[in-house]
């Protein structure tokens, strides 16, 4: 119900801003057609005061940016009401992570991998390299740190499970706490100093 007052709220908006828009062009091309024929049949002996037009120019041009200006906050407006109702149903959700954003230490978050029982987990950075290779288990989490303990600088993060059998792809399983829009891209928080860009709801 509130998503459907605010699309109302900001249908409505857009209405006015169209009607302001076209009844000020309107006005302006009267009052161009008004100045026009008084300079063409004024008096020589006592031509018209210029002072009084530029004042009423720098009025219409005022008013025209300032329906300019109502008509751009309208499009963000909607743009926002548009992206927060979306990154709302996000908030409190599981997601499962193929690379995460980070720069350690942070808290652990779990990592897990389909249809592997027994493994270490190996953390590469966004070069490949490899910065984290635990012992082999059958449970596996990681806090930031490399493995030689010292906290992992910011990057992006993949993660992979060394099994008998060979390196199986990994994911990280976090809750989202904070939806981040930027330049029409979201990403999803999953802890403090924690994102990603890419991922799938549990």
């Amino acid at each position: 119900m509130v998503d459907q007052v605010g699309a109302s709220n900001a249908a409505s908006s857009a209405t006015n801003s169209t009607v302001a828009s076209a009844t000020l062009s309107s006005d302006f091309d009267a009052f161009i057609q008004l100045l026009t024929t008084q300079v063409t049949n004024q008096d020589p002996t006592q031509p018209l005061d210029s002072a009084q037009f530029i004042d009423q120019l720098a009025t219409f041009s005022s008013l025209e940016q300032q329906v300019a200006t109502n008509s751009h906050l309208e499009t963000i407006i909607s743009m926002i009401q548009s992206d927060s109702s979306g990154a709302s149903s996000l908030l409190n959700r599981q997601v499962a992570a193929p690379a995460i954003n980070a720069g350690g230490p942070f808290t652990a978050m779990p990592i897990t991998a389909p249809d592997v029982t027994e493994g270490a987990l190996v953390v590469r950075n966004s070069a490949g390299e490899e910065v984290y290779r635990g012992e082999s288990s059958d449970a596996w989490s990681w806090d930031g740190t490399t493995t030689d303990g010292n906290a992992a600088p910011y990057d992006t993060y993949t993660f992979e499970i060394a099994a008998p059998d060979g390196d199986v792809a990994a994911v990280a399983v976090g809750t989202v706490d904070r939806v981040i829009i930027t330049q029409g891209a979201q990403h999803v928080g999953l802890g403090d100093g924690v994102t990603a860009s890419s991922y799938v709801l549990f």
